[in-house]
């Protein structure tokens, strides 16, 4: 019996009503459904999550319904588990995921019958040492990303690769993205596209206050870190990571963010027909 984890944005999908029309057709064929329930980020500071605990490990698949943000959140709880993950777009952009909700539920039958393909993803894990101490660590299938805190404000960063130091400037941040992420924040803020089954890591500042610099390409293998200065004595520098958007902290003058490849990779279904490049009309027509 094929086994499903099921994880659903019922802010992009009102009522459920994808989510339960796809475990109906799925328990209809003789599979096993569990649904992982949304928690939301609590009074006492812990991030929104989905609770997979309890069912990640038995299941063969998961379904997420939801867009990109919801296919990033779930690939990051799932990077233990090592399952696949197959994303139906539901919500506003679904560039990384394998249908749209017009697809219902004959996409479903790709995963019944097992004719898809997995296309593993390179991962970057980064951590936020201050002192020396671990303030906080955590994986991206997109990017990690170092902001300034505050309007108009620029931050000094010293980035460093394999322990080489390699520029400073001021800028609004800085992008640490993955070839899954080059389409995102990076492209916006002027970076190489680069095809998403390539090994490489991206650096790309923001809005640097300079002519010089600009992104690099690095290696998979190449190590990252990323160390905030200060640029005027009467003002305490602020700035805030990210990974894909989501988990974040606020780091200070000195603080050090390190960012590498992650060991494993993300494992996402490609179903049978599916082209390597979507054009951004292609996408929005799975909506309607």
């Amino acid at each position: 019996m094929k086994k499903f984890l099921l994880i659903a944005n019922s802010a992009q999908d009102p009522g459920n009503v994808c989510r339960d029309r796809a475990v109906a057709y799925l328990e209809a064929r003789g599979a096993e459904c569990s649904i992982a329930e949304y928690v939301p980020t609590s009074e006492t500071g812990e991030p929104e999550h989905y609770e997979i605990q309890d069912r990640a490990g038995e299941a063969g698949c998961a379904i997420v319904l939801g867009g990109d943000g919801t296919l990033l959140m779930a690939v990051r709880q799932l990077y233990d588990y090592g399952i696949p993950v197959m994303g139906i777009n539901t919500g506003s952009l679904g560039y990384l995921t394998a249908a749209g909700k017009a697809d219902l539920p004959g996409c479903l039958d790709c995963l019944l019958d097992d004719t898809y393909e997995i296309e593993e993803r390179m991962m970057i894990h980064g951590s936020v040492r201050r002192h020396g101490e671990l303030v906080l660590r955590d994986r991206a299938l997109n990017d990690i990303v170092v902001t300034c805190k505050g309007y108009a404000r620029l931050v000094e960063f010293k980035v460093y690769v394999n322990d080489e130091l390699i520029n400073i400037f001021a800028a609004d941040g800085v992008i640490v993205s993955t070839p899954t992420g080059s389409t995102g924040y990076n492209l916006s803020a002027g970076g190489p596209v680069v095809t998403a089954r390539a090994a490489n890591i991206i650096l790309t500042p923001i809005c640097p206050h300079s002519l010089s610099v600009r992104s690099m390409v690095l290696t998979e293998d190449d190590r990252i870190r990323i160390e905030i200065g200060r640029r005027h004595k009467s003002m305490r520098e602020e700035a805030l990571v990210t990974f894909d958007g989501k988990a974040s902290a606020v780091i200070e003058p000195m603080d050090d963010i390190r960012v590498m490849r992650a060991y494993e990779k993300a494992r996402l279904v490609k179903l049978p027909g599916s082209r390597n490049f979507r054009l951004p009309q292609e996408i929005g027509s799975e909506l309607t």
